[in-house]
């Protein structure tokens, strides 16, 4: 629970909102965050650059996930997964994932 992952995961879409999305609870831009790291999401073969973070709220975690490739839907709690051709909508479902469906 410390600022320096939160920034760094920030940083990975240069503060860029559009680009940031989480499960529940809390503010899409979290200012503290236990970790964060960054890798490849593969979904149908199809490769997204993504930064993953986990955060809390009260008791609760919480996932973050940010990409130059997400558009993400105004309340921050889903949005598109864009490339390849393909878009792929992600929403939250409870606050430990995220599920996936082709658009």
């Amino acid at each position: 629970n410390s600022e320096g992952p939160a920034g760094w995961w920030s940083n990975q879409v240069q503060g860029d909102g559009s680009k940031m999305m989480h499960t529940e609870h809390g503010d899409y831009r979290p200012q503290e965050m236990n970790f964060a790291f960054s890798g490849t999401l593969v979904i149908n073969g199809i490769s997204f650059p993504v930064a993953l973070g986990q955060g809390h709220y009260s008791s609760t975690n919480n996932w973050f996930l940010n990409s130059d490739n997400l558009d993400a839907d105004d309340d921050h709690k889903g949005g598109k997964l864009i490339g390849g051709g393909a878009k792929y909508k992600l929403e939250p479902d409870g606050s430990y994932t995220f599920k996936v469906s082709k658009v």
